[in-house]
């Protein structure tokens, strides 16, 4: 008897530490655990949608700072020198590539994410009350898996680019040292070049003027990174989080039918069917929500993007056709390039796992045991069944729906672009 006592107090501590496994992973919540690494550096530029808090006027400040010091050292400044050298190709596809394009993006997406962060501030309330729901193990499995996908993509989209930037700053923070302390011994003729190119109004030769300008440039390209890390991130997050929730709300559907035979059973039937029917409209409020938050941001930033794709494909093949050029400077070339083509392949990717599972809603209502209904209930399911098969859907703009479909189509235009800028360059070599 002991014996048996013993074993099933064995058996109730692994369960309770399998659920425990599952529900407080590192002893946090769902939220803080995919949160943490956004919020972090949302929070140093000013951007955070506190869900908890109000708006501070320091958050303000700060937001204004950031846009101001990427306004005036990135995007004036090589705006400025892009118009003074209109006439050269190759400069002007440096300029666009890797300084006036990456830089003006990340100022509007870090600018859209403070202008909605009343509306994100909604949608992260829903998140910590999704997380905060009575759930069955196997939704807190799926729960926490998503977790896991979307804190790893997190970290991912901010180490890769923040990485780079930290190569980009070591040799970049090498330059005014290296001139600080050869300047007396070298000709004072001899021309030292910026971190970026760039036009200022005053003598970016001279001391501390020369300094002062490299470091502003260096923490705008800083500012600008974390920027466009930090807004993907918070929109996978967003993106992977309601993804998760009609995966779990297609686990519902299967409980769904029941045979009626009594009043109390049509009460249970029409409560189910209720609860099921109001967590897809609030599904796709959040949809829409995301939709009206991002689809502008993505207008802007596809558009230069694609303009942007042709020009550094243009710019690293030019590179490689000069013996001269250094191997560092191709490899940076290589990885700018294939980390747009994988951020917008991500947009597209996310945006086309919404649209499938919001369309495996009517799929799995269709599936289900709902022949055992009578004929009052079984439309009650096919009203709802035929509102599913709308999809969720993330638009540029309003103008055209992400998938892999526009990806394609992202790719064959840039190529074009790429085509028309090598067919101009060998019209002016010869």
């Amino acid at each position: 008897m002991n014996l048996k006592i013993k074993a099933m107090s064995n058996n109730s501590a692994k369960t309770f530490i399998r659920h425990k496994q599952i529900t407080n992973p590192a002893g946090s919540d769902g939220f803080e655990y995919i949160m943490a690494p956004c919020r972090f550096f949302l929070r140093l530029l000013g951007a955070w949608p506190d869900p908890l808090e109000n708006d501070s006027w320091s958050s303000t400040l700060r937001i204004l700072i950031v846009t101001t010091i990427m306004f005036l050292f990135a995007i004036v400044s090589q705006t400025v020198k892009l118009f003074n050298c209109w006439d050269n190709l190759n400069a002007v596809a440096e300029i666009l590539s890797n300084c006036n394009i990456p830089t003006s993006i990340a100022t509007v997406k870090i600018v859209n994410i403070w202008y909605h962060r009343h509306v994100l501030k909604d949608m992260l309330s829903q998140v910590i009350d999704d997380w905060k729901l009575p759930r069955t193990e196997e939704e807190l499995t799926l729960m926490w898996q998503n977790a896991k996908v979307s804190r790893l993509l997190s970290i991912g989209c901010i180490f890769m680019t923040e990485a780079t930037l930290l190569a980009q700053c070591m040799v970049g923070l090498w330059i005014p040292i290296f001139y600080t302390f050869q300047k007396s011994q070298l000709n004072s003729s001899v021309e030292w070049p910026l971190y970026m190119t760039g036009s200022f109004p005053y003598d970016t030769q001279k001391t501390p003027y020369y300094e002062f300008t490299i470091f502003g440039q260096l923490f705008s390209n800083v500012l600008a990174s974390t920027s466009f890390s930090s807004s993907d991130s918070i929109f996978f997050i967003l993106m992977l989080h309601l993804i998760n929730q009609l995966s779990i709300l297609k686990l519902s559907v299967t409980n769904l039918p029941q045979k009626i035979v009594t009043i109390q059973d049509r009460i249970n039937f029409m409560n189910k069917f209720t609860s099921f029917h109001a967590r897809h409209n609030q599904l796709w409020r959040f949809s829409l929500a995301v939709e009206n938050t991002f689809n502008r941001m993505f207008l802007i930033q596809m558009v230069p993007c694609i303009f942007g794709l042709g020009t550094q494909g243009y710019q690293l093949i030019s590179n490689i056709i000069q013996e001269h050029t250094p191997l560092v400077e191709l490899v940076f070339m290589i990885y700018f390039l294939v980390l747009f083509l994988f951020t917008i392949f991500t947009y597209c990717y996310v945006a086309e796992l919404l649209r499938r599972q919001s369309l495996e809603i009517s799929d799995a209502i269709f599936a289900c045991n709902w022949r055992i209904l009578k004929s009052r209930e079984i439309k009650l399911l096919a009203f709802v069944m035929a509102r599913a098969q709308k999809p969720f859907e993330i638009t540029v703009g309003k103008f055209a729906n992400f998938s892999l479909q526009l990806y394609v189509r992202i790719l064959k235009t840039s190529a074009g672009y790429l085509s028309m800028l090598l067919a101009v360059k060998e019209k002016i070599d010869t």
